[in-house]
């Protein structure tokens, strides 16, 4: 899937001491998971009877990449200064994380290095 390819792909850039172009890729991956969203049939614009058990577990998995994107992808935006953007992104990665299939003990995790972070930017 192209969400979690370009995620990867950001995150080696990362390693590789490449912001911008790990930037170009969290973007990516980012509007790859938007485009999956967009595309995929909602509980509420009546096509329900179309939305499977597993259409949801898909999305549910992809909720918790998508999080941990977000996650990274701040950490990118906070290494340049963007201290807004990054707040912006946590609270989607948030969002995202609370919505997906992440086992329990790594949402934790997540919501207390977000919290954590955000004490930090205060």
């Amino acid at each position: 899937m192209r969400v979690t390819t370009f995620g990867a792909l950001a995150v080696c850039y990362e390693k590789l001491s490449r912001p911008e172009e790990a930037a170009k890729y969290f973007e990516d991956a980012i509007g790859a998971y938007e485009e999956h969203c967009d595309q995929a049939p909602t509980l509420d614009d009546g096509e329900a009877d179309d939305v499977s058990d597993s259409d949801v577990s898909l999305l549910a998995d992809l909720n918790a990449t998508a999080a941990m994107i977000h996650y990274h992808y701040a950490g990118n935006l906070l290494a340049q200064d963007r201290w807004d953007e990054a707040k912006t992104v946590t609270e989607i990665a948030l969002v995202l994380a609370e919505n997906s299939s992440m086992p329990a003990g790594d949402l934790e995790e997540l919501q207390q290095c977000i919290h954590d972070l955000w004490l930090e930017m205060d």
